[in-house]
Parts: structure tokens; sequence; C-alpha cells
């Protein structure tokens, strides 16, 4: 299975979205890397977390010399809520399965600013 993401950030786009930077892993296990899970939650336990599997193909590419991918997470489908902490974690799917997630970050969700 892929390695965890190297690095995933975040950046708050607005009162109901969130940019997401993925940095592909180091190993992907033998096999592409074909999409990812980013999960949030307002709490680091992910007990409630929303969860979307996001296809490589449907991502933009940052970067091509790291790899870094990008994906806006937006309401009304993330139902995220401005003024309320979130933790963002992302892992990476291949054929041959899921890998471990990326240590969760947080982001403070108000009016377009981030507060990490």
């Amino acid at each position: 299975v892929p390695g965890k993401p190297t690095s995933v950030v975040t950046a708050a786009l607005g009162r109901d979205s969130i940019q997401v930077f993925i940095q592909h892993p180091v190993r992907d296990g033998g096999q592409p890397i074909t999409s990812y899970v980013i999960e949030w939650s307002d709490n680091n336990l992910f007990g409630n977390a929303g969860s979307l599997d996001v296809p490589v193909s449907s991502m933009f590419i940052f970067d091509t010399s790291t790899p870094t991918v990008v994906f806006e997470l937006k309401s009304p489908a993330a139902q995220l809520i401005p003024g309320t902490k979130y933790f963002v974690r992302a892992s990476a799917i291949s054929s041959i399965g899921q890998g471990l997630p990326t240590c969760a970050i947080h982001i403070l969700m108000v009016f377009g600013r981030n507060y990490f």
C-alpha cells in the first residue's frame, strides 16, 4: 500500500471552502496513486469525520517537481461552518489499497482567513 502523503497543507478560501495541498507519498507501494481520501472533523479523533475519495485525475497539479496536487473542499457538500476549527488529514489510495493518513493539521474557518 502507499505510504503517508509527504505533507498536507490547508488554506481557507472563504467562509465555506478549504484548499487542500497534498504532496505525494515517497513510497507508492509499487502502483500509481489513483486517489486520496480527504477527511475533516471538528475534533482530532475524527469520530464524526466527513470524508471524500478524490481521484487524482480530478485534482489540479500544483507542482510537478514535488509532486503536489490541490483539491478545494467546498460547502454545501463539506458542510463547513465559519468560525469552526477543523482538523484535516489525507491518505493515498492505489490498486493495492489505502495507506495510513497523515497527522491531522488544523485550520480555523473565519471569513477567508487562515488561523493555524
